[in-house]
């Protein structure tokens, strides 16, 4: 049986072994936010912390950072081929910042 308080790398290779699951192979934004889950609990375990998990609020932010500079990068890419992409921001509205606000106790040190 596994030991997760003598052993926490078990808990982050359980974490990561969950990547491979049918329901999530095809789920890019669950397959980064895995990975992003695995890697911040083995920093916990390296901290000498206990391997716990993002709290939701960080998830969620973390996911809308990442498909925020996705599409920026998808925008600098398309200018630079000269080809229009569907959905992306024409240059009157185009973004370039990422603000989220967090309150208190939610966690801003992993964001």
């Amino acid at each position: 049986t596994p030991d997760f308080l003598t052993q926490p790398m078990q808990l982050v290779d359980l974490v990561r072994e969950s990547m491979t699951r049918p329901s999530r192979e095809a789920k890019k934004d669950m397959q980064l936010l895995t990975e992003i889950t695995a890697k911040w609990m083995e920093y916990m375990v390296d901290q000498k912390f206990p391997p716990l998990t993002p709290h939701h609020t960080q998830a969620f932010v973390v996911l809308m950072m990442a498909r925020f500079y996705k599409t920026i990068q998808a925008q600098v890419e398309s200018r630079a081929s000269g080809k229009s992409v569907k959905g992306l921001f024409k240059n009157k509205f185009a973004p370039k910042a990422f603000v989220a606000q967090m309150s208190t106790g939610e966690g801003k040190s992993i964001v």
